[in-house]
């Protein structure tokens, strides 16, 4: 049986390869049909949906198997056996794209055949001990969804192996980052080697855990020879808290995203700012509530934090990033596009194009885009155009490129969406991370923003009325309090926690990327740090 498209063939491959005579052949089990080894939930979760009906068709070549699209109302797929013995499901798109078996197939088998189905992963139920009495709980996090494999197969697979594998990375990662820094410490005070840093603080963040229910996973991985031990909670702050850890984790975020530099042509930016401590300014809000305090001194917009990041447009992880005050002279979302650029072009990346959304449509940002020898590519508005309808100072470039390339352009315009899913991803784990910080610390560090926000404004005044002298001392002054800011703990533990993020972001996706190309990154020496190498499965 054949349809209007090439069907490609794989899966349940048979004894012999011969044309079947007739309709009344046994299922494929009989045949000596080998299933390989799938993840069969979808479909199995699919045939215990009493709702779903399925209607079957004898025709001369076999049975065919007409099963509903779970997403799509009033579409019909055909699965079968092809004359190669091998089961089709058509037009089903995501059977066609990846060569996979999708969850149609799987369903068939476990609602007709439940002898050839694979058995269905069981899960153990987590039960709370002792150590978990009384625990804060945090909702689990969805996982992003992205365009790769089957999307019956993919997303359940990296759902199922994504924290196993990202363990075993960050433990690979952990070996480089030893042998470059190796291991020192006084007699008296025993410290974790830089590459157990980066593994302790990564892994909390991957499975989303308060430092006391961490405590258990160091235990386990200081059994397996993982980590040289377990610290404490406080020595955990510590390092959280160290400018040095910093560093380790700058490093690590660069060997992570090396490989990505085979892979993401087009680059995505953009520009957002994150609220600081959602949990610990409720508690304060509550607090000042209480004691008859305006509730709106601890949510200043100036005790915010901004984060410029770029993304590649085909693996959706985080490539670059820098985190700045919210408000201030430097800090807007075009202002750092140049250094951004310049720092992926250092670390061996070569983007064709970089894609913004209409704050980028600046000179500045289009010389800086020109000079990574890459295309800015924005969606121009009406005010990038007089009355006449001639585009204005540097969406002219743009808008040349859009009347070259139309249908290329607006592929490009609608990627950039794919951005701001990862800020809201982040922003929701951001909601339920409380600060390690004291209340004096926030309250010393929000204090210095309010400062350097008042004296900016009193700099541009000054500007604006024609007194240099008194806007350079004010700039002066200015400059001297951001430096005192970026300095302070709280500002570094901050840097820390969102270089974290970024590197468990990036391992996420390198865990979707070999599961798309059936491949694994090897994060061994020489290979992190220079050439990538990756070896098939």
């Amino acid at each position: 049986m054949t349809t209007g498209t090439s069907l490609v063939r794989f899966t349940l491959r048979t004894a012999s390869r011969g044309p079947r005579s007739s309709s009344a052949q046994p299922c494929p089990a009989a045949r000596g049909a080998r299933w390989p080894a799938p993840h069969p939930r979808p479909g199995h979760f699919l045939a215990q949906d009493p709702r779903r009906r399925i209607v079957t068709t004898e025709t001369a070549a076999g049975t065919v198997y007409h099963v509903p699209s779970e997403t799509a109302p009033g579409v019909v797929y055909d699965v079968f056996i092809d004359d190669d013995g091998q089961w089709v499901c058509a037009p089903c798109p995501d059977w066609a794209a990846w060569r996979k078996p999708c969850k149609h197939v799987f369903e068939v088998l476990q609602r007709f055949y439940p002898a050839l189905a694979p058995p269905v992963p069981e899960t153990t139920p987590f039960v709370k001990n002792g150590w978990y009495a009384g625990a804060r709980s945090y909702p689990q996090e969805s996982f992003p969804y992205t365009e790769g494999l089957a999307e019956s197969t993919r997303r359940d697979h990296a759902l199922e192996t994504q924290d196993e594998r990202v363990e075993s990375l960050l433990v690979d990662l952990a070996c480089v980052v030893n042998e470059r820094h190796p291991w020192t410490h006084d007699a008296w005070r025993p410290q974790l080697p830089a590459g157990d840093k980066v593994l302790q603080s990564v892994l909390r963040d991957q499975h989303r855990k308060s430092l006391r229910r961490f405590r258990p996973i160091l235990k386990r991985l200081k059994a397996e020879g993982k980590i040289r031990f377990a610290p404490s909670r406080g020595t955990v702050v510590k390092y959280n808290r160290s400018a040095r850890t910093r560093d380790y984790l700058w490093e690590s975020f660069a060997g992570v995203t090396d490989p990505f530099r085979i892979i993401d042509q087009d680059v995505i930016v953009d520009t957002t700012g994150f609220s600081p401590f959602y949990i610990s300014n409720w508690r304060d809000r509550r607090a000042s509530e209480n004691a008859g305090r305006p509730p709106s001194d601890y949510r200043e917009r100036t005790e915010w934090f901004r984060v410029h990041a770029i993304i590649g447009r085909t693996s959706k992880a985080i490539l670059a990033w820098a985190m700045t005050p919210n408000r201030g002279a430097g800090v807007g979302d075009s202002s750092l596009l140049g250094a951004l650029l310049s720092d992926l072009k250092a670390r061996g990346f070569e983007p064709r194009y970089v894609i913004g959304d209409n704050a980028y449509v600046t000179p500045e940002t289009v010389a800086a885009a020109r000079a990574c020898g890459a295309q800015l590519v924005c969606p121009l508005k009406g005010r990038n155009f007089d009355r006449a309808g001639v585009p204005r100072g540097a969406a002219a470039e743009i808008e040349a490129f859009a009347r070259r390339n139309p249908v290329l352009y607006d592929e490009l315009v609608r990627a950039r969406q794919a951005i701001e899913g990862i800020f809201s991803v982040e922003k929701r784990r951001d909601n339920h991370v409380a600060s390690v910080g004291s209340k004096t610390e926030r309250a010393a560090h929000a204090a210095l923003l309010r400062e350097a926000a008042e004296i900016s404004e009193q700099a541009t005044r000054a500007r604006r009325d024609g007194r240099d002298d008194v806007a350079e001392l004010l700039e002066d002054q200015l400059e001297a309090l951001k430096d005192e800011a970026a300095a302070s703990s709280l500002y570094v533990s901050r840097q820390n926690e969102m270089l974290t993020r970024a590197i468990r972001q990036v391992l996420n996706q390198t865990v979707q990327i070999e599961l798309r190309w059936n491949r694994r990154i090897a994060y061994t020496k020489g290979s992190v740090f220079g050439p990538v190498r990756e070896t098939v499965e």
